[in-house]
């Protein structure tokens, strides 16, 4: 990919383009928010439509997060608009978020997303091998990133996942174990001293060992993201 690729920690770049809905700044559009940002590497494609649909039937539990939904499609407002009623008619859905039409590739290339030794992605499915998910935090810092390769779906019920994970170990100084889900035990992050984890978990912890130590997230403000 890109040399210039994102990565985690890294401050989203001035990203803006038109949309179904008019011009967008998507740095703007996610202020005081988290956001997801979806990548297409074309149209007319089921894996995304199928993507497109599941996206919008989940914005709801998105919102409850905070969080923003942003698509980025390399493809033509016509084209697009095309697609997109392709996603209404066959997912029984009308998209509420932002898709940019971004038909030369230049918000993908600032993003990274492009291979290094392609001048530039044109609007074929075969030039570009994968669709990504880049998930940023408030203040516009990437904190996950995942690739997909366009013969299989996304999860988004794995990124609502990852998203509540995020928000409870920046709030709440606590990591999350394997397959973790909301609501589940998590561990006091390893980095506090036990004088300090008494302060931040008044409810008590576990200690198994020094490093590993159980407390409850149902006992966690989630009002805090």
């Amino acid at each position: 990919m890109d040399s210039s690729c994102m990565l985690l920690g890294h401050t989203l770049p001035h990203l803006a383009g038109e949309s179904q809905f008019g011009q967008v700044t998507i740095n703007d559009y996610l202020t005081d928010f988290w956001g997801i940002i979806v990548t297409f590497p074309s149209s007319h494609h089921p894996v995304w439509l199928s993507e497109l649909g599941i996206l919008q039937k989940l914005s709801a539990q998105f919102e409850a997060r905070q969080c923003r939904i942003m698509g980025l499609h390399i493809a033509t407002l016509s084209q697009q608009r095309q697609f997109l009623q392709h996603v209404a008619d066959t997912q029984k859905v009308q998209l509420k978020f932002p898709i940019i039409a971004d038909p030369d590739a230049h918000l993908f290339h600032r993003l990274g997303l492009c291979q290094e030794n392609a001048a530039e992605c044109a609007a074929d499915v075969y030039s570009l091998q994968f669709s990504a998910t880049i998930l940023v935090d408030l203040d516009l810092n990437v904190q996950h990133i995942s690739y997909y390769p366009i013969s299989t779906g996304r999860n988004f019920y794995e990124t609502l996942r990852m998203l509540d994970a995020l928000q409870l170990a920046r709030f709440h100084r606590v990591v999350t174990p394997c397959n973790w889900k909301m609501n589940d035990d998590v561990f006091v992050d390893p980095l506090l001293t036990n004088e300090d984890a008494k302060a931040f978990f008044p409810q008590g912890y576990h200690e198994i060992q020094p490093y590993l130590r159980l407390t409850s997230s149902t006992a966690l403000d989630q009002n805090d993201v």
